[in-house]
């Protein structure tokens, strides 16, 4: 006989839950791992990009260098033009160590580091203006990494969040139809084992109404031999038909034994009793006696 089910319905679904829970975590491990990966390459992208960029900046920035030393060298030049034309002028009007000689000299110095801070300047402004370009590009760089991360991050957890509700709503209906299915299958079982108790029963039943009634007509017939047997003698006319002790044992033995034999109810018993010719009552007195 195959036991009926204790566990109840939350247990099922419990266990499918918990059944369904690694395949849900192993899932979502490998949307993680895949947004992680999808991370460390975005970063190593645009990582090279940054280094590239920097790399080109450089070279700009060292090109407006070499650009802006013609000015600085220009601006030498034309001085030393300055100061040896003043020079000349000065030795030919015997000037030379005037105070005239020494402010034109100090006029040619200051022009020129006037032309070269011109220079410095436009210099600055430019490298400058490849810096903030650079800085830009990072930012914009570093925005669009971000952007790139929170995204892949998102679209895995939302994945997650999706699957798992999608994981933990089959689970409960798998749950729910485990439940079902061994519910009916144990119905089905109980049915099958009622019917065969009630068939087994049945047999039973038929087997031991089949005994009851051999030894019913045996009895019958015993006594009608008995009886008729009696009423045949002739000496007997008028009495009334009586069994002797000894058969009267060899009767209530008969009976009772079929009765341990075969579990007789106490009306099965007395229907014995009637086809024998004796009475319940007698029978009963004389089994407890």
């Amino acid at each position: 006989m195959v036991e009926i089910m204790a566990k109840s319905r939350t247990d099922y679904i419990n266990s499918a839950v918990s059944n369904t829970q690694k395949y849900a975590d192993a899932a979502a491990k490998k949307r993680n791992d895949a947004a992680a990966a999808y991370d460390k390459s975005l970063q190593d992208t645009y990582s090279n990009l940054i280094k590239d960029q920097k790399a080109v900046a450089n070279e700009q920035i060292a090109a407006v260098n070499q650009d802006y030393q013609t000015g600085y060298d220009n601006a030498e030049i034309q001085a030393e033009i300055n100061r040896r034309q003043i020079a000349n002028n000065m030795a030919n009007a015997g000037l030379t160590d005037s105070g005239l000689n020494r402010t034109q000299q100090t006029a040619v110095e200051i022009a020129k580091s006037n032309q070269q801070n011109a220079v410095t300047q436009q210099k600055n402004a430019a490298v400058s203006s490849l810096r903030q370009q650079l800085n830009d590009y990072i930012a914009n760089i570093n925005m669009t990494v971000a952007e790139k991360q929170a995204n892949a991050y998102y679209e895995a957890g939302k994945a997650n969040a999706d699957s798992y509700e999608n994981w933990m709503a089959n689970a409960v209906s798998q749950g729910n139809s485990n439940f079902e299915n061994d519910r009916t299958f144990n119905e089905k079982v109980r049915e099958f084992d009622l019917d065969y108790e009630t068939s087994r029963n049945e047999k039973e039943y038929e087997r031991q109404k089949e005994q009851v009634d051999g030894l019913k007509n045996i009895l019958l017939n015993t006594w009608s031999e008995q009886y008729n047997a009696f009423h045949d003698d002739p000496t007997n006319e008028g009495k009334a038909f009586q069994y002797s002790a000894a058969q009267r044992s060899s009767i209530y033995n008969t009976i009772r034994q079929a009765q341990r034999t075969y579990g007789l109810s106490a009306a099965q018993v007395a229907e014995l009793c009637r086809a024998a010719g004796i009475t319940y009552n007698g029978y009963s007195a004389w089994a407890r006696g």
